[in-house]
């Protein structure tokens, strides 16, 4: 990966291999007056413009704005023959929390056929998004602080519900969400829960977190650690099976790791330099990568290794 930056530091170009260009513009420019940009509360502001490279035709493949705060605001992508297409993101509340979008060109989903594609979000007292809706014909307003959905509307609604709670003397801080099966029905109908202790763990136990889908199927995800032996182990327990899946790390490294459906683990090594070297399957096959040495020219180090073609032991 190549990067340059401009002399006050931010970055003017990305390139490396098998990754996408992207160029880095800085202007200022009044929002009020640029008209293919939208209206933001805070302007004139300064705004970073990265533009990725154009394709064969010339044309560039995507244009996205930022505001003061480096949130996007505006993304454009060239269709060749057609008009280019549009996403807006809107922060009301004058903060980084995305609170909607709009893409004028999608085909209207309001009964109308007159209203963009917009899709909300809402935040709870912890900053926590708490619901999402694509409007229909419900709550609306790209520029409304603390804009609350509409339960009772046609609105694609998902709400999410975070509580505390104490079970068997140990406290959880549950995250349930729900859906609003029926038009024009306030009724929530709760499908799935994700619940996290916060005390009362076992011996060497560093997490807990539970799921539990509409069918009140559970999954434990548990995490443990070693000090020790610098050694972290997780376990997550499924109703699908009776073999737990397992990752176990040490000094950070992944070193086996096993699935619900076979108990055998894949095994990986490392070399001193902590380049993974093998990896051995449960079925009996070894991959190891072959390293092709590259002498670095004009620079006054060792040689440097990269990962070349990959051979089946």
């Amino acid at each position: 990966m190549a990067n340059t930056h401009y002399l006050s530091g931010e970055a003017k170009s990305e390139a490396g291999t098998a990754a996408i260009e992207k160029y880095h513009e800085y202007n200022y420019f009044n929002s009020y007056v640029t008209p293919f940009i939208q209206e933001q509360k805070k302007a004139p502001t300064f705004n970073r413009i990265t533009k990725i490279p154009a394709n064969e035709d010339g044309a560039t493949r995507s244009i996205i704005y930022y505001n003061m705060w480096n949130s996007p605001i505006q993304q454009i992508v060239p269709c060749p023959g057609q008009p280019a297409f549009t996403n807006f993101s809107f922060y009301a509340n004058e903060d980084e929390n995305l609170t909607s979008t709009e893409s004028p060109n999608v085909n209207p989903s309001d009964f109308l056929h007159t209203a963009p594609i917009q899709k909300y979000y809402s935040y709870d007292s912890e900053n926590h998004q708490n619901a999402s809706w694509l409007f229909i014909d419900g709550s609306q307003g790209h520029d409304i602080q603390n804009l609350a959905p509409n339960e009772a509307s046609h609105d694609r609604l998902t709400k999410i519900e975070a509580v505390y709670t104490n079970l068997s003397g140990a406290w959880f801080r549950v995250t349930n969400t729900y859906l609003y099966l029926t038009d024009q029905d306030g009724t929530a109908t709760r499908v799935s829960s994700v619940r996290k202790r916060l005390n009362g763990f076992a011996s060497g136990v560093k997490s807990e977190m539970t799921a539990i889908d509409v069918h009140s199927n559970t999954v434990i995800t548990t995490t443990y650690v070693d000090r020790p032996n610098k050694k972290i182990t997780q376990s997550t327990t499924s109703p699908s099976s009776t073999l737990a899946a397992t990752n176990i790390l040490i000094n950070g490294l992944l070193q086996s790791q096993s699935t619900f459906s076979v108990a055998a683990p894949t095994l990986f090594s490392y070399d001193s330099l902590r380049r993974q070297i093998a990896v051995a399957t449960p079925a009996g096959g070894t991959t190891v990568p072959k390293c092709t040495e590259n002498p670095c020219a004009n620079i006054n180090m060792s040689p440097s290794f990269r990962f070349g073609a990959i051979s089946e032991a």
